[in-house]
């Protein structure tokens, strides 16, 4: 089986959705809190406090959401609440506007308003979306979802989760994607050549017409398209790469490093290299981070906003200036009672750890408290 793809379909309850989270706001300065024992590492939710900015806030307009049932506990059962200061592979991207954030977490699509308010889930448990970014009118978000039939495949949505709909359909891993700069459709990576290759394509938005961008040998990944639309950077073997977008010249090596993101204007790439640091216009700025796997997204103030050490970060244009949102979410959790045992966080990923190894499972029964706080990178 491919290395790129998961070995089986994560198990995903149904829960009626939006629910909405409390928060006071993206905070202009970033300490790193110490990691969550086990399993509860892996999920946090990345939002906001209450009105007042200290206390907790509810899931939901005051109403605890219902229970659904993801494997069958047998014996008595309690509640427990869990709190997540870190997460996992969290995903965020600033709208064009700079009003709002999109970001995943907790297995949803969520979003933000970058000045504070209210945080909404807009997709439902029954999904697996992360890498999602914002069209440059910001009038669709789109994203990566990892579909029932064992492959990602793109989708997109309005921001208010309304008109969600698969864009790239047939037995293919559809991933990574990125829009035109007219917005007119998205580049990606795929397997879809049927030839055992990842390769870059570009699907059209109003008619789901593909287009193969490059040929050839490899193993390529994250497409980015320069705002003038002429110029593709992607990744091969964790070497990134450029290329005239309709050209025969052969692709010109960057440097070694993988997520390449475009800089305003098209002044050059940032990327994450092989030093754990990103490289932007041919320095190292972000030492020793632990960068998740995406590409730093631009804000409209020309700071950019990345995912790292378990939380949401934005750096100044020339990469300095490092600012942490730092958050909380308290989950309620139905466990079997069991004085041995911990109980896991209501992920999917954790729920898949939990019925493996714990063997008990834990099941969404409404509490939140998400707060964001700032203090400044060390």
């Amino acid at each position: 089986m491919n290395m790129r793809k998961h070995a089986t379909a994560l198990a995903r309850p149904s829960i009626p959705h939006p629910h909405v989270l409390h928060a006071c706001g993206l905070p202009r300065k970033g300490t790193r809190k110490a990691a969550l024992a086990a399993v509860a590492a892996a999920a946090l939710l990345a939002a906001g406090c209450s009105s007042d900015g200290r206390g907790p806030a509810v899931d939901g307009p005051g109403a605890a959401s219902s229970v659904v049932s993801v494997n069958t506990l047998q014996g008595s059962t309690r509640d427990v609440s869990v709190e997540f200061h870190e997460g996992t592979n969290m995903a965020a991207a600033p709208s064009p506007d700079g009003k709002r954030i999109a970001f995943t977490a907790m297995g949803a699509l969520w979003t933000l308003p970058a000045s504070g308010g209210t945080a909404t889930r807009i997709t439902g448990w029954n999904m697996e979306p992360t890498a999602p970014v914002w069209s440059p009118d910001g009038s669709l978000v789109a994203f990566q979802n990892y579909d029932a039939e064992g492959n990602y495949h793109l989708w997109v949505t309005r921001p208010d989760g309304t008109d969600m709909r698969r864009v790239t359909t047939g037995p293919y891993d559809d991933r990574e994607p990125a829009w035109t700069p007219d917005g007119s459709g998205l580049v990606f990576a795929s397997d879809r050549g049927n030839d055992g290759q990842y390769k870059i394509w570009r699907v059209s938005l109003a008619d789901a017409r593909y287009t193969p961008l490059t040929s050839g040998p490899g193993a390529e990944s994250n497409p980015a398209v320069s705002p003038d639309g002429k110029q593709l950077a992607f990744v091969d073997t964790a070497r990134v790469f450029t290329k005239q977008i309709g050209g025969s010249e052969a692709p010109k090596l960057v440097g070694a490093g993988t997520m390449p993101a475009w800089a305003p204007g098209g002044a050059g790439l940032v990327f994450q290299n092989d030093r754990k640091s990103l490289t932007l216009a041919g320095k190292d700025v972000a030492p020793n981070e632990d960068f998740f796997p995406f590409p730093v997204r631009y804000m409209a103030d020309g700071r950019f906003m990345y995912t790292a050490d378990g939380k949401i970060k934005t750096r100044g244009a020339a990469g300095a200036t490092c600012a942490r949102c730092r958050s909380a979410r308290r989950s309620r959790c139905a466990a079997r009672s069991s004085p041995s045992r911990r109980t896991a966080a209501s992920t999917p990923w954790a729920r898949s750890r939990c019925a493996a190894s714990a063997r008990q499972c834990c099941r969404p029964t409404g509490a939140a408290s998400p707060s964001w706080r700032s203090t400044t990178c060390g």
